[in-house]
This record gives C-alpha cells, structure tokens and sequence, in this order.
C-alpha cells in the first residue's frame, strides 16, 4: 500500500495512521531513516524504521547465520598464525 503526506514549509511531515499502526508508534517515539541507492543513477530508496525498546536485545544474534559455512577453529588458528607474523 502507497501512502503520501505532504511536506510542510518547516519541512514537517504526519506519518500516516497506517504507518503509525504498522509500526505502533505514537507520540515521542523516535524513528530513524536510512537512505539506499541501487545504482549512481537511481532515486535513493528511504526506509524508515523505529528505534528498539531494547537495543541489545533486538541485535541479539544479528550476523550468525555469516558464520554457518565458516569453520570457527580453522579461523581463529589462521587469525592466530597472522598474529604471530606481526610480533
């Protein structure tokens, strides 16, 4: 579903109701925005999200399944081979 607000001269904007529910916000909640652009040419496409209540609880876990197809003993006996190299 497409939603459009319009700016205000103060660059002011209302998150559609829709938004709002989707996202259960509601007054005083902070949203944050990250701008992504596919290629040099493209329009950069926004999304917006709302800050964790908890943040080390929702990154908890992020990145794990990087490490599926990596066997962990073979990495760090590598990463410890370089170490010794430097010192």
């Amino acid at each position: 579903m497409i939603q459009s607000t319009k700016i205000s001269s103060r660059h002011q904007t209302a998150v559609p109701s829709v938004v709002r529910k989707a996202l259960n916000i509601g007054p005083g909640d902070r949203m944050y925005w990250h701008i992504t652009y596919r290629s040099s040419r493209s329009q950069p496409l926004i999304v917006a999200g709302t800050k964790p209540k908890q943040l080390a609880k929702t990154s908890r876990g992020l990145g794990k399944h990087l490490w599926d197809t990596i066997d962990i003993g073979s990495y760090l006996n590598n990463l410890r081979k370089e170490w010794n190299k430097r010192i």
